[in-house]
């Protein structure tokens, strides 16, 4: 098993994202991403799996490094983004923070996004709001891979939701889940582990 440091780690994580065209911007955001379900021991939206996808999709053109992300819809508490191809981390970091923001204002803050990709760990991105005393909650759709109870064919995603609540003196809550059995990278996570090459660069 390869074993890396935190600090090792987050240099190969910018370095690789540089290297197939990412703004420093862009690249900081994914790295953080990735790292943050790492280190919280989630491999199947990590370093094992979603850094490893970020970079493959770049290079085939699916996530664009120059992405014209706007917003297409706005009021005082809510917003509509396009995500235009950009990578999942920095359209979710970008609805986040402007929730966020207009949470601070308004009191409260929704915002979603469309034409997105892959975003990892959805628990990234409520903890963002902890910094500001806030709730943060998120949630995404996915592609029909899930059968009903009872039933034989996909008919729903996993559909992923999360969310942090501030405990004042205690540490937050944070609860990440899919709303399947097990995420649906778990099956990317093993196929990984079965091969014996990679396409990390």
């Amino acid at each position: 098993m390869l074993r890396l440091s935190v600090e090792r780690a987050r240099s190969l994580c910018l370095a690789a994202f540089a290297e197939v065209g990412l703004p420093p911007d862009q690249a900081e955001i994914c790295t953080d991403c990735v790292l943050f379900a790492s280190l919280r021991g989630l491999d199947t939206h990590g370093i094992v799996t979603e850094f490893a996808g970020i970079l493959n999709n770049v290079r085939r053109g699916n996530i664009l490094p120059n992405p014209n992300v706007a917003v297409v819809n706005e009021t005082e508490t809510t917003a509509v983004l396009r995500g235009g191809g950009a990578a999942g981390p920095v359209i979710g970091v970008r609805a986040m923070d402007l929730a966020i923001a207009k949470a601070r204002e308004h009191g409260l803050g929704a915002v979603t996004a469309f034409n997105c990709h892959h975003f990892g760990a959805a628990s990234f991105y409520p903890t963002r709001a902890l910094a500001h005393g806030m709730f943060g909650l998120t949630m995404c759709n996915a592609g029909a891979v899930v059968a009903p109870y009872g039933g034989a064919r996909p008919v729903h995603g996993t559909n992923p939701l999360a969310y942090a609540v501030p405990a004042g003196e205690e540490g937050p809550i944070v609860m990440d889940m899919a709303t399947s059995a097990a995420a649906r990278r778990n099956a990317s996570l093993k196929k990984m582990a079965k091969s014996s090459t990679t396409n990390i660069p």
